[in-house]
């Protein structure tokens, strides 16, 4: 639950913060990866039960109640994995305006850090001097 409640304190922050993503964009990814780990293992099913998936049925292209529990079916297993939480973050398939903020910001922020420690830490790629 403490990985939850974290969420949508940043949520929050972003929203009453709009420049917080081009200020620090560190804290975003810092916040992200906490989460991440807090939500290491968990259950994929609980986090939709609070959390749900799009519920609009229209087929127009974009994310309808089908397509999301489908791509969540073939993309996930029943606990979270590495990188599993930013994937859904950062794609829109869910109902709630907060992850949708936290995606967003979370994909500014990547855009935004200049610490080239960090990125390599966020990629898990080395770059070569």
């Amino acid at each position: 639950m403490e990985a939850y409640n974290q969420l949508i304190k940043l949520g929050r922050k972003i929203k009453s913060d709009k420049s917080i993503k081009d200020r620090s964009p560190e804290y975003i990814v810092n916040e992200i990866d906490s989460i991440e780990k807090k939500l290491q293992w968990s259950s994929i099913d609980d986090f939709f039960k609070l959390f749900p998936p799009v519920k609009k049925n229209a087929d127009d292209g974009t994310w309808n109640y089908k397509s999301a529990l489908e791509f969540i079916r073939i993309n996930f297993g029943e606990r979270f994995g590495r990188d599993d939480f930013k994937k859904i973050i950062t794609n829109g398939l869910y109902e709630n305006p907060y992850l949708f903020k936290v995606g967003v910001a979370y994909l500014i922020s990547l855009s935004r850090v200049d610490d080239e420690e960090m990125l390599e830490r966020i990629i898990d790629v080395k770059f070569i001097d």
